[in-house]
């Protein structure tokens, strides 16, 4: 959350530079930008309402540092409710805790990462898993936000940088065993209506206590949770059909949620395509150097060199593994004996491009690279 500079490494080792389009602290779903040089292969997104218990699915992702890790598994379980803490407020009503569950390896790292089905879709992004007692613990219970979740929001994170929330009005339950009984319901699935808001969407619409939401805009409706997803990430002032049961009957209403209270406006991201990016974009204009001594200079190959006097905290030249004191002999094929030199060789470069840079160290030398 507190990054101020971004990157995404493609699988040939390329990093581009990153900024956030827009973020969702409730779900953990954010849309990053890349400027890419050319066409990227991308994966399709699937259904994760079609996702069925047992299908085979695989997991990508960088655990415990090892790139693009891939381990294989099944679904578990699906629409599974768990506790997840955060620096959040526990009690945020808007907190999502709705999951796909897996036993494909999940570690420290995977998160962030796809978890595709057979046919190379989408349908979920790796978030938890359950590390157990450590007396007992767990294996093989992972968890990834359905991607439908995400397809939801990323037009309103694409077009607005935040997904505001609708309000449905009304308090909602599982239904226990006993309550399917007494209410001779046939079956526990579906959200349970406990209240209803006076002069809520939901009041308009003439729902009711005791009434049983079983669908929402024909998707089925399984628990309290699942309501609470589909009312609150729908588009505010979008007519929406809503099935419920009632008294034995299959009712059909339809709701229109509206927008819900704002909030006090989050900061931007540190790392916001919204904000100034730092001069390391310029590739060069976030580092200063100076002239070697002459004897320090005199013991380098061909007398050559310039040093680093100082440095952007979070630049292209700080991200690249440089620092101050450091020696720049080379920028490409081109030796450097002077400043002059130094920035004459980087303006060879375009933006976008990768900046090979020879660079000593404590006796060492090795190769960097900086993106301009």
């Amino acid at each position: 959350r507190n990054v101020v500079d971004l990157r995404v490494r493609l699988y040939d080792g390329r990093e581009l530079a990153a900024c956030v389009v827009g973020a969702d602290a409730a779900t953990d779903i954010a849309l990053l930008k890349i400027e890419a040089p050319g066409q990227l292969p991308i994966l399709p997104l699937g259904d994760s309402e079609a996702v069925r218990v047992g299908e085979p699915v695989i997991a990508i992702g960088n655990p415990f540092g090892f790139n693009h890790s891939v381990t294989a598994g099944i679904v578990s379980a699906k629409e599974r409710v768990v506790d997840r803490p955060t620096s959040s407020d526990a009690r945020d009503p808007d907190l999502y805790s709705f999951f796909i569950q897996t036993d494909a390896s999940i570690n420290l790292g995977n998160s962030g990462g796809p978890l595709l089905d057979s046919n190379g879709a989408v349908i979920g992004i790796s978030a938890a898993f359950w590390a157990g007692h450590p007396l007992q613990p767990a294996q093989g219970i992972g968890f990834a936000i359905p991607i439908n979740i995400a397809k939801a929001l990323l037009p309103r994170l694409h077009d607005q940088g935040s997904a505001p929330r609708s309000i449905l009005g009304v308090d909602a339950q599982p239904i226990e065993p006993g309550l399917e009984a007494a209410l001779k319901l046939p079956s526990s699935r579906g959200a349970l209506i406990a209240s209803v808001g006076k002069g809520s969407p939901a009041e308009a619409a003439g729902l009711e206590p005791g009434d049983v939401v079983v669908a929402w805009n024909r998707t089925p409706v399984s628990t309290n949770e699942d309501l609470k997803i589909d009312a609150q990430l729908s588009v505010p002032g979008v007519r929406i059909k809503v099935a419920l049961l009632r008294e034995g009957k299959r009712l059909v209403r339809d709701v229109v949620p509206r927008l819900a209270p704002p909030r006090a406006a989050a900061p931007p991201h540190p790392s916001s395509c919204a904000l100034a990016r730092d001069g390391g974009a310029t590739g060069g204009a976030d580092v200063e150097v100076r002239e070697l001594p002459a004897a320090r200079g005199a013991s380098l190959p061909g007398g050559r060199g310039v040093v680093i006097d100082k440095l952007a905290e979070h630049g292209s030249a700080a991200d690249a593994g440089l620092k101050a004191g450091d020696v720049i002999l080379r920028v490409g094929r081109a030796g450097i004996r002077t400043p002059q030199e130094f920035k004459a060789a980087l303006a060879t470069y375009k933006t976008g491009d990768s900046i090979p840079v020879l660079a000593r160290r404590a006796g060492y030398d090795f190769w960097t690279a900086i993106p301009r």
